[in-house]
Order: structure tokens, then sequence, then C-alpha cells
């Protein structure tokens, strides 16, 4: 035969493009994609990277409540010394990162305030050689900075350094309700709310459960939009003759805020199940106001540590329960990385989308329709947040 052309090597390309479909993003989304941070805002086609270091660490993430700065955690020049660096940027894009003045930090979150005053709060630890490698002090102080600085204008101790309880190792959980004015917070086998004299005043306790790994498990804490109610995963009783510090039940469970009652919302949902109310839909004096109450479910009940789990959206009773993502056919949701404790999926400003992780990458699913749409496409997507 004679050659007319010589052939040529070819790359046909299957599946996705990687094409984003633009759709409205309320607020600031933000999120963790291959140890740096990026935030989406306006539209889904609007993404940027605010650092490119990448050496977030995942512990603390976390919007101020206008959506105008991040702050986080960052891993040391000296981890030999040091668990991390506090560091806080503007989501704008334009300004450098500001390291803040603490070390070590386990746990941040920004205080709700009525002024424009930005406050956090925050929790350490010790660095240690073994994993974890932090030793938490289970303390809390509150900050108020200058965010163009990083300046600390007032600092108070609210939680005395303390043991922590059982596995006070890893650390304990706190959360302030949406008015700003009740701490609640999370142990090994507890979670409650601290009380004006400082007592830990438990709401809830379970069997603490052993992981028989360098870690410990903690609920989520989740709030009512009215600072009522929390939101919480219960390690349940024994299903069979196992100790109770090896049940492999979890329950979903709401308590309100004078521990009055504590009602199972979803029994056996699954560890990494993390309850969250959405914001308030409406307002307090429409009488057709509604919100939701979103979980994890695991779609084996009882493997729950490394199993698949599917999103649920139910009313705030926890009636009307639906799964909304993934679909039944495709493999469900599986964490991966939890930092104290997880956080795969949150509600957005207005409570109408879920903004979530799934195989490594960011969704954001429409709350009543189940329609979805993929904004990253890469496999390196962690710990979303969500705010105005």
């Amino acid at each position: 035969p004679t050659i007319l052309t010589e052939p040529q090597d070819e790359i046909i390309y299957v599946g996705a493009d990687g094409a984003i479909e633009p759709i409205p993003i309320v607020g600031t989304l933000a999120y963790i994609n291959n140890g740096n941070a990026w935030v989406i805002s306006g539209s889904s086609t609007n993404k940027r990277p605010l650092t490119t270091d990448s050496a977030l660490d995942s512990l603390v993430f976390s919007l101020s409540p206008d959506g105008r700065y991040l702050m986080y955690t960052a891993a040391p020049e000296d981890d030999d010394m040091f668990v991390n660096e506090f560091w806080l940027i503007h989501t704008d894009g334009n300004s450098d990162p500001v390291q803040l003045v603490p070390t070590d930090v386990l746990l941040a979150e920004w205080k709700p305030v009525a002024d424009e005053a930005y406050i956090i709060s925050y929790s350490t630890g010790e660095v240690r050689q073994i994993a974890p490698y932090w030793q938490a002090l289970n303390n809390l102080w509150t900050m108020e900075i200058d965010p163009d600085d990083g300046s600390t204008l007032n600092i108070e101790e609210v939680v005395a350094e303390n043991s922590g309880g059982l596995y006070g190792w890893w650390g304990t959980i706190f959360s302030w309700s949406p008015d700003g004015q009740t701490l609640a917070w999370a142990r090994a086998d507890s979670a409650g709310i601290l009380a004006d004299d400082g007592e830990f005043v438990p709401l809830i306790s379970y069997p603490v459960f052993n992981t028989s790994q360098p870690w410990s498990w903690r609920t989520t804490l989740s709030w009512s939009w009215n600072s009522q109610l929390l939101a919480v995963t219960a390690h349940g009783d024994p299903v069979g003759s196992e100790p109770p510090e090896n049940s492999p039940a979890f329950d979903i469970a709401v308590t309100d805020l004078d521990g009055e009652f504590v009602a199972t919302v979803y029994p056996a949902a699954g560890m990494w199940s993390a309850p969250r109310f959405s914001p308030l839909l409406g307002s307090d004096s429409d009488s057709s106001v509604r919100g939701y109450l979103a979980y994890m479910r695991a779609r084996e009940r009882y493997n729950t540590v490394s199993g698949a789990y599917d999103l649920i959206v139910a009313d705030r009773d926890g009636s009307n329960a639906r799964a909304i993502f993934p679909r039944s056919d495709q493999p469900g949701m599986v964490t991966e990385d939890f930092g104290l404790t997880a956080q795969d999926f949150v509600w957005s400003p207005d409570g109408r989308q879920i903004a979530l992780v799934y195989q490594g990458n960011l969704w954001v699913v429409d709350a009543d329709s189940g329609v979805s749409h993929q904004l990253t496409f890469d496999g390196g997507a962690e710990h979303p947040v969500w705010t105005q």
C-alpha cells in the first residue's frame, strides 16, 4: 500500500468538560481547595483564590457575618514548636493576609454582635509530637480585632484552661447562639450550654465513643434561628451485646435551651449526620414562616465511620424528610477530613440552597427541588462556609 498521509495520535476526552453553569450565589461562599482559600460571590462563575501557598490546615475556616473577612489557620514555619498560625484576609482578594496574635488555635468563630465590631472567639492547644499533634487546652477567649491590620483591641477569657472531660486532649467544641447571648459546648460524652457563672450545664448526655484511633468524636452544634433549640448528634445505646462505648448507633436529637426536653429526630442516622438548622425563611411576624433541618443519613445505619451518606432535608421538627443528594444510583457522600468536627455541607444565608462536598468537589443543591450544580472539578475541595 502507498501511504498518502501519515497517521496522527489522537486523544479523545470523554466526561465532564469542567464548564460551570452560572447560578446565583447569595452572599459569599468560601471553601478550601487543595490547601488554599477560595471564594465565590454573586455567581458560580465568579470564583477566585485568596491564598496560593497551599498551607491551610482546615481546623479554622470561618467567614465574618458580613462576608467581608475570612479567618483561617495554616501550617506554621516551625511545626515542632507550633500547631499552626492564625490568619485573617479580606474576601475582596485585593489585600494580603494579616497574621493574628494567637497561635495553636484549634477552633475559632465570629461572635454575633449587634454593632459593627469584629469579635472572634477561639480555643487553643499545645503541640505534640504524636497524632493528632496537639493537646487541647479546652479554653475559650474572645478578642475584638481591627480587621485592617489584625491588631487586638480587647481580649477576654470566657472559659479557663481545663481538662475537657473524657478524651479532653481532642478538644471542646464551642458555638455561639445567633443572638450572641449563649455559648453551647460539646465534649466526648455530652453537650450543653455555659451558665452565667461559667458552669458547664449539660443538656444531653450519651456514652463516649471509643474510636481506637488517635482522634476522638465530637458532635456538631447547630442553633435554631431564634437561639432556643440545639440540634446535635448523640451517641446511641448499644444495639447488641457490645459495650456502650462501642455502639455503632448515632441519633439526631434536638434539645431546648432550658433542658426541658430532648427529642430524637431520627435514630441511627450516623456518626457524621451533622444536623443543621436552616436560617429563618420569612420573618418572625409571618404566619407562613418556614425553616428546615438538614442532616446526613447513613445508607447503612450501623456503618457510619467510613460509610456512605445521603443529604436529607426535613421540616424543623424532622417531619417530611426527603433525600435530595446524591441520586440513589450514585455513590453516597463520604466524610474524609473532619478536623475537630465534620463540615461537609452548609446552608446559604437565605436558607434556599446547600453547599456540599461530594467526591472532593463543591456542589450547590436547591433545598426544595434537589436540583444540583457542580462548581469544582479537580477533587480538592473541602470545608464550605457561607454567609452574607
